[in-house]
């Protein structure tokens, strides 16, 4: 009995932790294992193979996996390492040498799990030990400041280059590093590395991509880059970002849009593609005609023409997979002046804007969209509640959340009177004080929904580990908070 209740828990506990880790972008804190009421570790696990656990270790936290070491459950051979740090990303950067506490931290960011070892020592000793299984590391290169940091970056890039799947580098000038992890040829390869992601500025004159990875798919620049033609010959990109960094311009897009019509036609199987600033009618024009496979485009600060046909006699650019689109501007009327837009999205089915101002060509722009599901609609300062009534097919609406958006600005959405299909509202960057008061709100309403036969709702307060920069650059005082209410269907 002890055995088969045990696995029920266990299977239970894994399902949530798959959940938690490849859902919608949101997470709540899930308790180490060895913390669940029902499972005693050295009697019901003991019965379980190790490839299972090794799965479920895989799809957890760090403390949890250490844990498991301490208590003798599992060993940390190279095959079960390999598993677990599949999913990890390893920080490098400054020893943090006055730290008091544990000298592990992990935290989600945007999707991803990071760790960071904080002495630098016991990061090398690490990399020693299982090197070889780490697949994604990120790199802090600020030379000036952490002198010592440089000994650090070459000698674990030495041990994990051949093996490395994903590589980010944060920099203000990137010389020096390049030069340090160079092979005795004075090459710089990696060869397994899919995804790269630079931040800040590379000051490198010849930084040739398809040499350095050579199975490039994913290429994200945020910041500034010399060598503007450094995707010339790259040829295998699945997804594209190539956006600025506060006031350091992407030089791509700034002053060399006209390249991205090749770039386009050199990688067509991209499904992803992330621009910030970019003015070319023909840029829009090249979208169509080259990425018939794109799904996810997303527009940080377009200018007028981007977006725009030059006259009604011009046909319209046909998107027809891109099923979320995501738009981000400070000067959205212009944008919406005349409507006329050069593009055609027929199976949208996630649109997410961000605005300093909104009106109704606001709401008419999405009003467009006729498969349209979720809406995230996020302007600074402003309740936007209210214009959830002209959108009445929306299942999914999400917003910031502001202290004028009291509970009677959401309680007529709560019931089935009104025309609407909303499933899930949801607001970020919500301030956990006032949760208490929410809470006992949808109490109240749903009793009075169960009396009246009625779906009632689900209240909950989380952290949005998806948000993005782009919502970041749009707001004062972000956190990463949501309140969210879900139908009980």
């Amino acid at each position: 009995m002890s055995f088969i209740y045990g696995l029920a828990v266990f299977l239970v506990l894994f399902e949530g932790i798959i959940i938690h880790s490849e859902g919608t972008g949101d997470t709540t804190s899930v308790l180490p294992i060895e913390h669940s009421p029902n499972i005693d570790i050295k009697g019901d696990l003991q019965f379980f193979p190790n490839d299972i656990i090794e799965e479920i270790l895989s799809k957890t936290d760090i403390e949890t996996i250490r844990n498991f070491i301490r208590s003798r459950i599992i060993f940390p051979s190279d095959i079960i390492m390999s598993r677990i740090l599949q999913n990890c990303i390893i920080i490098i950067a400054e020893e943090i040498v006055d730290d008091d506490g544990d000298d592990v931290y992990e935290f989600y960011a945007y999707g991803d799990l990071f760790v960071r070892i904080h002495k630098h020592q016991k990061l090398m000793s690490f990399f020693d030990r299982f090197g070889h299984q780490v697949k994604k590391i990120t790199i802090y290169y600020f030379p000036e400041e952490f002198v010592h940091t440089i000994d650090v970056i070459r000698y674990i890039v030495k041990i994990c280059v051949e093996n490395l799947e994903e590589l980010r580098i944060d920099t203000l000038d990137d010389r020096g590093l390049w030069k340090e992890i160079s092979n005795e040829n004075n090459e710089i390869i990696f060869p397994n590395v899919k995804k790269f992601e630079f931040v800040g500025e590379s000051k490198r004159n010849e930084f040739k991509l398809n040499l350095i990875f050579p199975k490039l798919e994913s290429f994200k620049l945020i910041g500034s880059i010399t060598d503007v033609y450094c995707l010339e010959n790259v040829t295998g990109l699945q997804e594209l970002t190539l956006s600025y960094l506060y006031n350091i311009f992407n030089e791509i897009i700034n002053e060399h849009e006209h390249q991205l019509k090749d770039i386009f036609k050199n990688n067509k199987n991209m499904t992803k593609v992330s621009l910030g600033g970019p003015i070319r009618r023909e840029t829009m024009h090249s979208i169509a005609k080259y990425l018939t496979k794109l799904e996810t485009l997303e527009i940080e600060s377009p200018g007028k023409d981007f977006l725009l046909r030059a006259n009604n006699s011009t046909a319209l650019y046909e998107l027809p997979l891109v099923t979320h689109f995501v738009i981000s501007s400070a000067e959205i009327d212009e944008l919406l002046e005349d409507g006329n837009f050069s593009f055609r999205m027929p199976k949208l089915k996630r649109l997410t804007v961000n605005l300093i101002t909104v009106d109704d060509k606001v709401i008419e722009f999405i009003q467009q969209f006729k498969k349209l599901e979720i809406l995230e609609l996020f302007v600074r300062d402003v309740n936007v509640i209210g214009f959830i009534e002209d959108l009445v097919h929306i299942k999914e609406f999400s917003t910031g959340f502001c202290e004028d958006i009291g509970f009677e600005s959401v309680e007529e959405y709560f019931f089935d009177g009104i025309e609407s299909k909303l499933q899930t509202l949801k607001f970020i960057n919500f301030d956990e004080r006032f949760y208490p008061f929410y809470e006992d709100s949808i109490k109240l309403i749903n009793d009075h929904l169960k009396k009246t036969n009625q779906s009632t709702w689900t209240i909950s307060m989380g952290e949005h580990i998806e948000m993005s920069e782009k919502y970041e650059v749009f707001r004062r005082g972000v956190n990463k908070k949501y309140l969210m209410f879900r139908r009980n269907l």
